[in-house]
């Protein structure tokens, strides 16, 4: 994918497309007023179950406190303000290319 589509890995969206192929997760794309068209990626039922199923395993249970603190916090930022934090904070994980 095109580095514009977000502050993340290109990697990410690879996984991503795989998860969707799988049934876990599901697109869906948003127009807003002031970020303009963005995609939101949500879990299946199915994807749902095989979460609920991989958190139960206790090497997966501190994984799982760190990524729901983390999408609390980044939950409540603007889209704009995430991807410059991310721009700004992790240079080497985007990757150079603009």
């Amino acid at each position: 994918m095109p580095y514009h589509y977000g502050p993340f890995s290109r990697q990410l969206y690879f996984d991503v497309n795989w998860l969707q192929r799988k049934g876990l997760v599901e697109e869906r794309t948003h127009l807003a007023d002031r970020t303009g068209v963005y995609r939101e990626f949500k879990l299946t039922p199915n994807g749902i179950r095989e979460v609920e199923s991989l958190i139960q395993k206790p090497e997966f249970k501190e994984v799982y406190d760190i990524v729901r603190e983390v999408r609390r916090k980044y939950d409540e930022m603007p889209l704009e303000d995430l991807v410059e934090f991310t721009h700004r904070e992790f240079p080497a994980y985007v990757g150079k290319e603009r």
